[in-house]
């Protein structure tokens, strides 16, 4: 099974050490402005409906693998280590895990602090929603909000789709490390692409229709297994299985995203506090459904408790991870 098993590792430590800092030459920025000029060339062209949406996100994925794969390729003609330190980068690139939790712990700081001016402030970076007027409790429970949903986006789904290209490419007689890197890559394109226009806004609606359904798409999984390790965090955490079982089960469908309500419930539940309700964007306010099935005044604590759950939910997804590939490697069947 190749190099598997030392670039998936690699990738994870490296993430884990070094986090995800923001650089000029980092490959989702690349991405990003590239696909920024492309979006402006559609618009200049007047092309911005259902139609050119899809076309839009087709040739976002195949600038990126037209670049890519050759450069991988070369890599890999010229020197095995070589290559081997590419698919480390890219994959390592693709994974946020230690970045997400540094954004929300930027939040924690000063809401321990009772400094709501700058936990707004940091609030803002991370949601998309108004932070100019929120209490303290909706401080709080926005981050909770945004570390539920963004483990999904920024560890549970890249770790799924690398486990599972691996696998595919061990059942079709491929290469599996080139399978374990195509998943993240083509998850990564379409996960930014949400990011810039997967809005519902009067620019986006049907231009980012494509973006956000495909990204619905590929985390339709992901969010679901997301309850997993987010029950491993609960129960590690002395968080409440019990109440985030009976949230889950209660409340994961009441979300407007088919996806964000699943690990969201489950952590609302396991630090026992409510998530959801009204919420004031740039252009509404939306009266969203409470969810979970403890207070409703979110406190510090309750921030601190979640990031120590998802910290360790993301641990757990990288040993899981791990173990299935050695699983693989020493020509185990699993079941």
């Amino acid at each position: 099974m190749d190099s598997v098993i030392p670039i998936f590792a690699g990738a994870m430590l490296l993430d884990e050490l070094v986090g995800d800092p923001q650089y000029r030459w980092h490959p989702v920025r690349l991405m990003g402005t590239a696909f920024q000029w492309l979006e402006f060339g559609f618009f200049k062209l007047k092309f911005t409906g259902r139609l050119a949406g899809v076309l839009f996100v087709t040739m976002c994925l195949a600038a990126v693998f037209a670049v890519w794969w050759p450069l991988r390729f070369g890599m890999y003609y010229l020197w095995l280590p070589m290559g081997m330190a590419f698919d480390v980068f890219v994959l390592y690139s693709m994974v946020a895990q230690k970045d997400l939790l540094a954004h929300v712990r930027s939040v924690l700081h000063p809401v321990e602090q009772n400094d709501l001016v700058l936990a707004r402030e940091k609030l803002s970076m991370i949601v998309s929603r108004k932070t100019e007027n929120l209490p303290l409790d909706g401080i709080v429970r926005s981050a909770v909000e945004s570390v539920a949903e963004n483990f999904v986006d920024g560890s549970m789904a890249v770790i799924c789709f690398a486990v599972a290209g691996a696998l595919l490419a061990v059942v079709t007689g491929g290469t599996p490390a080139t399978g374990m890197m195509i998943g993240p890559v083509a998850y990564r394109v379409v996960n930014t692409l949400d990011a810039m226009v997967g809005y519902k806004n009067e620019r986006y609606l049907r231009f980012g229709w494509a973006s956000a359904r495909f990204d619905d798409v590929l985390n339709f999984i992901p969010a679901r297994l997301s309850i997993v390790p987010l029950l491993f965090g609960t129960l590690l955490m002395r968080g409440h299985v019990a109440l985030a079982l009976r949230s889950f089960f209660l409340d994961r469908n009441k979300t407007p995203s088919i996806n964000s309500g699943h690990p969201e419930s489950v952590l609302a539940g396991a630090i026992g506090i409510c998530v959801g309700g009204p919420v004031a964007y740039a252009q509404k306010v939306t009266n969203g459904v409470w969810i979970g099935c403890g207070t409703r005044d979110a406190a510090p604590q309750h921030l601190r408790r979640a990031i120590g759950i998802v910290y360790t939910a993301g641990i757990f997804n990288v040993i899981s991870a791990l173990l299935v590939l050695m699983a693989v490697y020493s020509g185990r069947q699993l079941i």
